[in-house]
């Protein structure tokens, strides 16, 4: 009884995701692929050290 009552879960779990399939929903959530990391290196020190407010672009 207990192998019958598995048979008709799997079968219900099978008819739903046709079902969710056919109207376009994906049960299995979307893996997202792994960020890219990019490293930067700041503005090399200055030879003369002076205070500005001016633009900091290296």
């Amino acid at each position: 009884m207990q192998s019958f009552i598995e048979f008709l879960i799997g079968l219900m779990a099978i008819l739903i995701t046709a079902i969710l399939s056919q109207l376009g929903m994906d049960p299995e959530p979307r893996r997202e692929s792994p960020r890219e990391i990019h490293r930067t290196s700041d503005c090399g020190e200055p030879a003369v050290l002076s205070i500005s407010t001016a633009n900091q672009d290296c």
